[in-house]
């Protein structure tokens, strides 16, 4: 019987495998194990410590996701499989460290390319994700028979006989590398995010719900006993930016044609003041929400914040060139009443601001609308 080898971006026990050294570089392997470091172009197995198996290669089989690509397994230590060249892999360090390339594999410092004794190929992860129903969404093993450029490193070492050493010493730092690196990881991280969407969660939205804010965020536990937030902010302030910016585009086409016409009786020179500002403000409101619809991974309503800003400055934006053209002489009084209504509504949902401890059906009239998760769940089984 094989096991299957996945992948998953957090650490535990099935991380762990021992190293066995079974020959150095240009001799033949044998069946146990051999002291000595591991080195460039040595032969290895890999062992797993908590199943007690060996990672093998099968080029007879394709890998259940990636066609293109080579099955990888683990079967046990008496299995004859494990004996032969499927479970043996020639490490090969590609671009180590200045300071560690001395043709010895280092933690973190040496990226290795695992190549298989039996089929010549490299293992490698796909970028594909498993089924969930039985591989639970993680990423799939392979090995590539067409590309080596998949490498790995080695995270930790624990070997009792080998004394400590600062890693970090060794380690060259650069900046525009390091920040290449952290960015294309966030980017890989970002895209194995991806919603299950056979099953309901009560942290995710999509993006097409959090411009009317339909269903806000709980970010903590909802029972009587747990201090409760809602990701809520202030509802009329988030309704009303979100019709200022869908209809932005409407209203400045409408502007410009009655300006071209002539028929706009601002003072010169203000439209074009207005215009500049607004599209600016509109421009952030749209780049920092457009690119969430194209998004695969799980979104959630604090993805929104960004355009909210935006959106919430266009508004008063808005609001103080309408007063200025349309209502010069009550053009404070205006801003005043906005405000005097945004700290009624933020008063209102406070206690939802800043936590409430005791049961929730105490807070009444906080459900304003029907999809709001506040006294129950309506998408929960």
């Amino acid at each position: 019987m094989r096991q299957q080898i996945t992948g998953y971006g957090y650490a535990d026990g099935n991380n762990v495998w021992g190293v066995e050294r079974r020959a150095p570089a240009g001799d033949t392997a044998g069946a146990t194990a051999i002291d000595g470091r591991i080195e460039h172009g040595d032969i290895i197995a890999l062992r797993h410590n908590s199943t007690d198996t060996y990672l093998i290669a099968d080029s007879a089989f394709a890998a259940p996701v990636s066609s293109n690509f080579r099955e990888v397994s683990a079967v046990g230590v008496n299995r004859t499989e494990a004996a032969g060249s499927n479970a043996l892999w020639k490490v090969e360090i590609v671009n180590a460290e200045p300071k560690m390339a001395d043709g010895v594999v280092h933690p973190l410092g040496t990226p290795l390319r695992l190549r298989n004794v039996g089929s010549n190929c490299v293992l490698a992860s796909t970028g594909a994700r498993l089924d969930k129903n039985w591989g639970w969404g993680q990423a799939e093993i392979a090995c590539s028979t067409n590309s080596d450029s998949y490498l790995w490193t080695v995270e930790r070492h624990i070997n009792d006989a080998q004394p400590k050493r600062d890693i970090g010493r060794m380690l060259s730092s650069s900046f525009l590398r390091e920040f290449a690196v952290l960015n294309r990881q966030m980017w890989l991280t970002n895209n194995a995010l991806v919603p299950d969407h056979d099953k309901h969660n009560v942290l995710e939205s999509g993006p097409a719900s959090w411009l009317f804010l339909k269903y806000p965020m709980r970010m903590v536990g909802w029972d009587d006993r747990s201090v409760k937030f809602l990701e809520i902010g202030n509802p009329i302030l988030w309704w009303a930016a979100a019709v200022v910016s869908l209809l932005f585009p409407v209203q400045t086409l409408y502007w410009m044609v009655c300006q071209q016409r002539g028929v706009l009786r601002w003072p010169r020179g203000t439209f074009r003041a207005y215009y500049e500002g607004a599209c600016i403000l509109w421009g952030g409101w749209f780049l920092h929400y457009a690119p969430f619809f194209a998004m695969g991974r799980v979104t959630y309503l604090h993805h929104f914040l960004p355009a909210l800003y935006f959106s919430l400055l266009l508004l008063a934006y808005q609001m103080y060139y309408w007063s200025l053209w349309y209502a010069p002489r009550r053009m404070y009084a205006v801003p005043y009443a906005a405000v005097a209504v945004a700290a009624l509504v933020f008063w209102w949902f406070s206690p939802l601001t800043y936590g409430w401890d005791k049961p929730i059906t105490e807070l009444r009239g906080m459900e304003w609308v029907s999809s709001w998760p506040i006294y129950k769940d309506k998408l929960s089984l």
